[in-house]
């Protein structure tokens, strides 16, 4: 966009950016969670505030806001005890990816032909779960072991912990199973096919092994 198409797009369109944000914040909540939501309102305020020092907002010059957005999205917060410290490089993707999803949203909701400043801002590499550790199989099977299953609570906490177990699922995804998301299969050996609804509304679902289901049904 040259110039003079971004200057009329910000004189056509300044009045509109808070009106914007509270719609993609809105919609946010509407597909996600309140707390989606706040995260969300959360880094495009402080976002605007750093443009603001420079006398720029969200719909301002794209170079300028791209080159603000990669600089900003490594700043930790004033009150951080690691202040001066680069932030982790999943941090710094997601917020440049809560941004971007800004742009994406004006683009298709109000087809302003503008461009997405973010969009070509470099990301870092992510090691997914580099900081994760292995539990010993003595471990765990010793802590399912001191569980006592005689009380209806404990055969809860063990259920779900050998669900846990053999499908890997988040526990908000576990939380979130209900009686119509358990469905039976088979008759001489019962296996439980579970139905969780994942991040992102998608749906998937596992097939329980014969023990796991013998535990499941008790």
């Amino acid at each position: 966009m040259t110039d003079n198409k971004m200057t009329q797009a910000l004189t056509t369109y300044q009045f509109t950016i808070d009106n914007a944000v509270a719609e993609w914040l809105a919609q946010k909540e509407t597909i996600g969670s309140k707390r989606t939501r706040a995260e969300y309102e959360e880094t495009i305020r402080r976002f605007r505030a750093t443009l603001a020092q420079g006398g720029l907002d969200l719909l301002g010059n794209p170079i300028d806001i791209a080159r603000i957005a990669a600089l900003w999205a490594n700043m930790r917060a004033s009150n951080s005890r690691r202040l001066g410290q680069d932030v982790s490089p999943a941090m710094y993707n997601q917020r440049l990816a809560i941004l971007s999803s800004f742009y994406t949203f004006v683009q298709e909701t109000y087809k302003l032909d503008i461009p997405n400043p973010i969009k070509d801002v470099k990301k870092r590499k992510v090691q997914a779960y580099a900081a994760a550790l292995p539990i010993a199989p003595e471990t765990v099977e010793h802590g399912l072991e001191g569980i006592d299953r005689t009380s209806l609570q404990g055969l809860r906490d063990y259920a779900l912990l050998a669900v846990a177990l053999y499908t890997g699922r988040r526990a908000s995804e576990l939380a979130g199973l209900r009686g119509r998301d358990v469905k039976l299969q088979g008759r001489t050996q019962v296996r439980i096919q579970l139905t969780f609804h994942c991040k992102g509304n998608k749906v998937m679902r596992d097939l329980l092994d014969a023990d796991t289901s013998a535990v499941l049904l008790d």
